[in-house]
């Protein structure tokens, strides 16, 4: 049995801003970083994989990380944030995008096959596409499902519903417990800026990564 990894990484790097908050909430989020190869070790488990596609988007830039996934072999897909007008930058077609090749994931193979997704979105998109749909088609068709996400951003009532409906088939890993595994800090000097504009820099230590 194959499986299909398939990244939300916007999703994955986002709400483990939210985490750090709890967990370490001096630390900027400029200085936190995923810790991509212990998070790929954490859904590999040794296994093989028949897909691995990997999308978000940019501005925030990490291109480290994107030419790393490349290496292991990941698809990889970088979409650019487009201004709406007002200042601020909004994320484009990254759901979409991994929506439409989980299903092409689920045409071209059979079952028994296991979906991974990396991310806790539940939300439809625009185009009436989402993670949980295709989570659900997937089970239906006799496939496993395993789902990695930050409690952080979970969208516990879709998933959990959807659980109680294929309770043998769905697993749900939440990423806290591996928080110290799965990212590091970056030390160096940082800054706030406060209500006058004004830089006030402070210094932020070297957190290295524990071992899976």
């Amino acid at each position: 049995m194959d499986i299909h990894i398939f990244w939300d990484n916007s999703n994955i790097w986002g709400n483990a801003m939210g985490t750090k908050q709890t967990l370490e909430p001096k630390v900027p989020d400029l200085a936190l970083r995923i810790y991509f190869r212990n998070l790929n070790d954490l859904i590999m488990k040794g296994r093989n994989a028949a897909s691995k596609c990997m999308a978000g988007s940019v501005p925030p830039e990490c291109r480290q990380l994107w030419d790393y996934a490349r290496q292991m072999g990941y698809n990889t897909d970088l979409l650019y944030r487009v201004d709406t007008g007002d200042g601020v930058q909004k994320e484009q077609a990254v759901d979409e995008l991994l929506h439409l090749k989980i299903s092409d994931a689920l045409l071209d193979f059979e079952a028994p096959q296991t979906l991974i997704i990396l991310t806790g979105d539940g939300k439809v998109s625009d185009y009436g596409t989402s993670f949980a749909k295709q989570v659900e088609r997937a089970l239906k068709r006799g496939w496993n499902v395993e789902i990695y996400a930050w409690e952080h951003g979970f969208n516990s009532k879709i998933y959990t519903q959807i659980q109680a409906n294929y309770p043998s088939n769905l697993s749900i890993i939440h990423l806290d417990p591996y928080y110290y595994q799965l990212t590091f800090v970056a030390g160096g000097n940082y800054y706030d800026m406060d209500e006058q504009g004004q830089k006030s820099y402070f210094h932020v230590d070297n957190r290295i990564v524990k071992p899976l």
